[in-house]
């Protein structure tokens, strides 16, 4: 009995090692497969793997965050009826995810720091750069990269508190932007 009982144990606690984990190697370009994505991990960074995004962090999730993620036109936006739709202009984009963060109800007294087109990856795109208060009143600023590209759009977000993490990695942001490359992928219609 002692023994079975320390059996399962043991293979309880390998089970429990086999989870998410962090990885550190930044000598090669991180990939997501599942939304066809690769970008640079930044020195002294991790990206929290498995993961369908690029999700990484230097000092913990809730501290700073990039998040690289892919959406198929047509998908559903928090906080709004309207969708990015095939053929949409960066600008008009822009201003349906401003809309979206305006009516979301944990993000008070949003401001909107910069809004301009840019190209990442040679694909049409924005860049946007808001803060808000949350409901707790910490500042935060949340810098993004939205590039729209055949049937979906790409948006590297990075998220931190505007008095010291954002202007502190915001470069390292900057970084994962220009090394972020975008390959095909379809979407099944939503």
């Amino acid at each position: 009995m002692k023994r079975t009982a320390l059996l399962t144990l043991a293979g309880l606690l390998l089970v429990g090692c086999v989870g998410p984990t962090w990885v550190t190697d930044n000598s090669q370009p991180q990939e997501a497969k599942a939304i066809a994505v690769s970008a640079s991990l930044p020195q002294g960074w991790a990206r929290y793997s498995p993961d369908p995004d690029l999700v990484m962090t230097r000092d913990g999730l809730l501290l700073e965050t990039i998040r690289v993620s892919r959406k198929a036109y047509g998908s559903k936006l928090e906080n709004t009826d309207r969708k990015f739709t095939k053929g949409i202009d960066a600008q008009e984009a822009a201003q349906i995810l401003i809309d979206a963060f305006a009516a979301d109800k944990n993000r008070h007294n949003l401001q909107v720091v910069d809004n301009r087109p840019v190209a990442i990856d040679g694909h049409a795109g924005f860049a946007l750069e808001v803060t808000y208060r949350t409901p707790e009143g910490l500042t935060i600023r949340e810098t993004m990269y939205v590039a729209l590209v055949g049937d979906s759009y790409v948006i590297a977000r990075f998220t931190a508190p505007d008095r010291h993490y954002h202007e502190l990695h915001k470069g390292a942001f900057e970084e994962v932007v220009k090394t972020l490359k975008i390959a095909p992928k379809t979407f099944p219609k939503p």
